[in-house]
């Protein structure tokens, strides 16, 4: 029962992260305009990863799969969990070079998608 409640939590956060950054993401940019900014935490804690890593909505989503993988002890979850994974880590380390070319005071110490890591 832990393991599955366990996972079950780990899910839930995961995906009001996940939800939380894409709403900060679509607060960023003015409605009808092009404007980029470098991403910055809000009011919600759960985007507080902002700090950490330049594609929190990927670190948040596998955090979801994760604890879904936890939660149902299914092998081709975690296999999915584990390529969906390679992917996002793709899509992230492109974004953060490219958000480090486009935005010279962007932070150094941000990742792509592993804090401290990757």
């Amino acid at each position: 029962d832990k393991q599955i409640f366990g996972g079950l939590a780990g899910f839930i956060i995961g995906e009001l992260g996940n939800f939380s950054v894409h709403v900060a993401f679509r607060n960023m940019r003015p409605a009808g305009t092009r404007t980029r900014k470098i991403p910055v935490p809000d009011s919600n804690p759960l985007t507080q990863l902002f700090n950490l890593v330049s594609c929190p909505n990927y670190t948040y989503e596998v955090i979801a799969w994760i604890s879904f993988s936890v939660m149902t002890q299914c092998l081709p979850a975690a296999l999915f969990t584990t390529c969906g994974f390679y992917q996002m880590a793709v899509w992230a380390l492109g974004k953060h070079r490219n958000y480090k070319k486009e935005f010279k005071d962007y932070p150094r110490s941000r990742r792509g998608i592993v804090p401290f890591l990757l």
